[in-house]
């Protein structure tokens, strides 16, 4: 069944008074109920949505002594044409009479109400013999769930997910990667994840490869393991086996293989077989590489250095613009791995070898002593380490 939208306009001197009132009800907002109740009044007695959806607020919060239940005054309030009481009256209906809660929904819903949207499709859903009072045209559970993602907000990045999930359960994730993108975008990490699932089953540029990338990224940063396997399985391989020009990262690979075999996730064994891929590259000719956005990387033979300043800050980056991760008092000694202009990428040699993918970070080059005579290890024009 196609998609249909459902739109109502409203008469133009109805939505010209409606605005003239929009200050007086958001002003009334922040009053005590006895103060709001004469604008609120006020409204009601014109018949405006607005006045009886706060009523109906206030009724159902048991501020107000008013005879109306707070189902009856969230109705009067939907039947003058507020969406957001035909939702909360549906909420308030479903229980005892689901039919009512449908047409409630669905009369949001045609109003461009994501939630309206969302709820209609989920009843339907959940009943699939209710009946259809609404004198809206009928349409199925997918063409509502289609129209709440239309709209913004909670529901529409609900909608959104779930319609994803589902194209990508088919197989189908040339139609779930829209979807998928919209619940993404609005922080949904599962959202990110599947989204960049999607991505990377289909055919890959540079651009779409790397957004993939920054999507496992944000989903694994919120705790989701699966995605920081898939993330620290593609950073292994590189863009090769998705066509695109990108270089294996065996750094961060090894960081995201780390904390995916600790999570317990059912992967997590094998999580850990391809860490020890990643670390036993970064320990070989990993180094020698052209990794993105170093100036110089070094060789398998290790080099190390010495923290000279009191406490060096260890950062996520090489720039004071990243994140403080961590401090290292004077004396420590770290491997160096490779430097971007005047910081170096580098190992903390006090870490055990099987925690030092997580440990990788970024120091200040001139608040460390270096050994003489590596080609390219120290700038010419490096700074004076700040307190020295």
């Amino acid at each position: 069944m196609s998609l249909t939208v459902f739109h109502i306009t409203p008469p133009k001197a109805v939505a010209a008074l409606v605005l003239s009132f929009a200050s007086a009800i958001t002003f009334a907002d922040y009053l005590s109920p006895e103060s709001a109740m004469p604008t609120i009044n006020a409204l009601v007695e014109k018949g405006y949505p607005s006045g009886l959806y706060q009523r109906g607020l206030l009724v159902q919060a048991g501020t107000v002594d008013e005879a109306l239940a707070p189902l009856e005054a969230f109705l009067l309030a939907a039947s003058a044409g507020s969406h957001e009481a035909a939702v909360i009256a549906g909420a308030l209906a479903i229980k005892d009479t689901p039919t009512l809660a449908l047409s409630l929904f669905v009369k949001a819903a045609a109003q461009g109400n994501s939630e309206g949207a969302y709820r209609a499709a989920k009843l339907v859903e959940e009943q699939p013999g209710i009946e259809w009072i609404s004198p809206l045209p009928q349409v199925s559970a997918a063409d509502l769930y289609h129209l709440a993602a239309l709209g913004s907000g909670e529901y529409a990045t609900r909608a959104c997910g779930l319609l994803g999930y589902r194209a990508l359960a088919r197989s189908r994730p040339e139609v779930a990667v829209d979807f998928l993108r919209c619940a993404a975008l609005n922080g949904e990490p599962s959202g990110s994840f599947n989204y960049a699932m999607a991505l990377l089953s289909l055919p890959m540029t540079t651009a779409s490869y790397q957004e993939a990338l920054n999507h496992l990224g944000r989903a694994a940063d919120a705790d989701i393991p699966r995605a920081g396997f898939v993330l620290g399985s593609v950073l292994l391989r590189g863009g090769k086996g998705f066509g695109v020009d990108a270089p294996p990262d065996f750094i961060g690979a090894a960081k995201w293989l780390s904390m995916a075999e600790s999570s317990g996730d059912p992967y997590s064994p094998e999580a850990g077989r391809l860490k020890a891929e990643a670390m036993a590259a970064v320990e070989g000719e990993a180094l020698a590489l052209d990794l993105p956005g170093a100036s110089y990387t070094f060789g398998a033979e290790p080099i190390y250095g010495e923290v000279k300043a009191v406490n060096l800050n260890v950062r996520s980056g090489p720039s004071t613009d990243y994140e403080l991760v961590a401090t290292l008092p004077q004396g420590t000694r770290m491997r160096i791995l490779r430097r971007v202009g005047s910081w170096y990428q580098a190992i903390p040699s006090t870490r055990p070898a099987e925690e030092s993918p997580a440990m990788f970070g970024w120091v200040f080059a001139g608040c460390v002593k270096v050994p003489g005579g590596v080609k390219n290890l120290t700038p010419a024009d490096l700074p004076k380490c700040p307190g020295l």
